[in-house]
């Protein structure tokens, strides 16, 4: 399990849920080896939480839409932004040669 993740005495898993706010988008599974999905979280205590089955953002939502409670629940981590650059687009933003640089790890 994440470090964001806490394990409750019945073996449900939930994070801390302070400041409350909701609907709001968080991540959620019924099986710890299940993959995580992303869902309009509506409500959560330290069993589980009811999201809507289908929707993945706030924006999505709509009448008719059914809840689902799931045993499992976290926050939606940050997406990683990688920057790929070449050697010539380094050299050029620094005003030195692509010969004079040396890339350390």
């Amino acid at each position: 399990m994440g470090n964001s993740e806490k394990k409750s005495a019945d073996a449900n898993v939930g994070v801390s849920v302070a400041g409350g706010g909701f609907p709001r988008v968080m991540m959620v599974r019924d099986l710890p080896d299940r993959k995580w999905l992303k869902r309009v979280v509506v409500c959560a205590n330290k069993t589980g939480c009811v999201a809507y089955n289908i929707i993945e953002e706030l924006d999505d939502l709509h009448d008719g839409t059914e809840f689902i409670k799931w045993r499992f629940y976290k926050e939606v981590e940050p997406e990683t932004k990688f920057m790929e650059l070449t050697i010539d687009e380094i050299a050029e933003r620094f005003g030195v040669s692509a010969s004079q640089i040396s890339i350390k790890k």
